[in-house]
């Protein structure tokens, strides 16, 4: 977190050189400013520069510039305003989803988080779950990095290869996105784990058809790597002589 001045709700912070105010949006139909820390939508108040169209969520303009994950308890993780990866993007550890925006890094480990997934709670009730709240889960100790199971939510499959929900008692779990539906990348969650289900299932019955969503997770992969190629030509540009070059 930056200087913040209570009185009239004004923050100094390290990504900006202006001050920011806290305002609420006004509502209709208007396309919502995006958070230039995740990239994604605002709804309700903004950290907002009055200067120019620069805009932060409240949560992630708050967020500490170092602090200590339970995910990865050997190091503390630092706020990146650029990501520092090899090619200008990171993969997150708890989402799997290449990321372009702030994160948090350990450096030494080449651990990354997005904001939003940093910001999930540790516990959580479910809808339809009777028991005590779900936890967070980091991996599943049972049955290792990569397996499949049924959300007690929404009883569509879920991959322990993302972080999870799990109940302590019973031992069901859920998609990070059912637990916590106000999530931005809950549609990550689950997209992923839809198509490796689908995936996994037509390599357990290879004699089966492959259902249309066999195909999804090459194609979301896809659409990151073309995603993050345009964004490297355009920082450069150098998007319209690739556009020209390919229609040639």
């Amino acid at each position: 977190m930056e200087r913040l001045n209570k009185e009239n709700d004004t923050l100094i912070h390290i990504s900006h050189r202006h001050p920011l105010h806290l305002t609420d949006l006004p509502g209709g139909d208007a396309e919502p400013p995006y958070c230039h820390a995740c990239r994604f939508p605002c709804t309700g108040s903004i950290y907002q520069c009055a200067s120019c169209r620069y805009v932060l969520h409240p949560s992630c303009a708050r967020f500490a510039r170092t602090l200590r994950h339970p995910s990865h308890p050997s190091h503390d993780l630092t706020l990146r305003l650029t990501p520092t990866g090899e090619f200008g993007c990171y993969l997150c550890r708890s989402c799997r989803h290449i990321g372009y925006s702030w994160s948090f890094r350990c450096e030494p480990c080449g651990f990354d988080l997005h904001l939003p997934c940093v910001a999930l709670p540790a516990a959580a009730a479910a809808p339809a779950h009777r028991h005590r709240p779900l936890r967070l889960a980091y991996e599943d100790p049972r049955r290792g990095l990569g397996s499949f199971d049924f959300c007690a939510v929404c009883r569509g499959g879920y991959s322990t290869a993302r972080w999870f929900y799990a109940c302590g008692e019973c031992g069901l779990g859920a998609h990070v996105g059912c637990v916590v539906p106000d999530m931005p990348l809950r549609d990550a969650y689950a997209a992923l784990d839809k198509a490796q289900a689908a995936v996994a299932d037509a390599a357990r019955w290879p004699e089966a058809p492959l259902p249309e969503e066999s195909q999804q997770l090459e194609e979301l992969l896809n659409e990151q790597a073309i995603g993050f190629v345009r964004m490297e030509l355009d920082a450069g540009g150098l998007l319209p002589l690739f556009a020209k070059a390919c229609q040639d």
